[in-house]
């Protein structure tokens, strides 16, 4: 429950963009009635600052933030890992909360496939929309 005077609107942790991240082999639990999940592919960049997480439902889009995030000046690494997006509420807290579930079993960091997933992203990308569409 809410403390009170406490808002009912949460911000997310600002380095993954969502409340909880957790790392499991396990399939993430079935959100309610009124919640959602989304698979798709996690990012994470590691380095000298703080490791982030951020969540693509397309594997193209996920590898080239990745690819490009690591020619960051304070990214000494990456990777792209399998992962389920959640959103669903939490009767405790009395508010939906973002949940990022990740497979730390995976990898699709292959750079023998890096021209091919490259080149399907950019047949994805159009001016007229600010999402990626899968060719």
């Amino acid at each position: 429950m809410r403390r009170p005077g406490e808002s009912p609107f949460h911000r997310p942790d600002p380095l993954n963009g969502v409340e909880r991240l957790i790392e499991t082999t396990n399939t993430p639990p079935k959100p309610s009635e009124n919640g959602r999940a989304v698979e798709g592919f996690a990012v994470q960049l590691m380095g000298d600052a703080p490791s982030r997480w951020m969540f693509f439902p397309a594997l193209e889009p996920a590898f080239i933030f990745g690819r490009a995030g690591r020619m960051g000046h304070w990214v000494g690494g990456w990777d792209v890992r399998k992962a389920v997006h959640v959103m669903d509420w939490d009767n405790d807290l009395d508010r939906d909360v973002s949940t990022l579930y990740v497979d730390p079993s995976t990898s699709y960091r292959d750079h023998s496939r890096e021209q091919e997933v490259m080149q399907a992203f950019v047949d994805g990308v159009s001016p007229a929309s600010s999402h990626w569409i899968q060719p």
